[in-house]
């Protein structure tokens, strides 16, 4: 039994379908946001920094494609990564976070921290001298970058499940 299996909050659902291909182009789009226009995801779909599967002769796009369009775009506007770059980080941070959870090195609390849960009050930013954290970080080989995407990483799994919840429900009504 996996750490995440019959856990009802976002991160466990976005762990629970990290490959399948759920999501259309437009909800992709819808997804990401603002950050996001369709002729950037169309070049970075050509430029394979994402690969969608074909289904029903349509592209789909899993939750760490959409993941990582989303989390990456920060990157790229605001850190001037490129968006192979800036997509390859993503994946791996989310991998590494994955790996962790399942090797349940973060307690339950740790996680609701690192993740900022939706609703919970906004605490106190922490601040840490990264001249001094960043030579260890980087000697254990776990940090590429250190970002600070717990809460939009959080937010995106939320607005992923209620999307699929909604279309299922939909389609049971219809």
């Amino acid at each position: 039994m996996k750490w995440y299996d019959g856990k009802d909050d976002p991160i466990s659902w976005f762990f629970q379908n990290l490959d399948k291909p759920n999501f259309s182009q437009t909800e992709v789009l819808v997804l990401a946001g603002k950050r996001l226009k369709a002729v950037t995801l169309q070049n970075w779909t050509n430029r394979q920094y994402v690969k969608p599967k074909i289904v029903g002769g349509k592209r789909r796009y899993s939750a760490l494609e959409v993941a990582s369009i989303s989390l990456a775009q920060p990157l790229v506007s605001n850190l001037a990564v490129d968006p192979s770059s800036a997509t390859l980080i993503i994946v791996h941070a989310l991998l590494i976070f994955q790996r962790k959870l399942k090797s349940k090195e973060f307690s339950s609390n740790e996680v609701s921290h690192i993740l900022g849960a939706v609703g919970d009050p906004v605490e106190e930013p922490i601040f840490i001298d990264a001249r001094k954290v960043a030579p260890i970080l980087f000697e254990t080989r776990d940090a590429l970058v250190v970002l600070p995407f717990g809460r939009l990483l959080s937010d995106l799994a939320k607005r992923q499940r209620e999307l699929i919840e909604f279309r299922l429900s939909a389609g049971k009504t219809a």
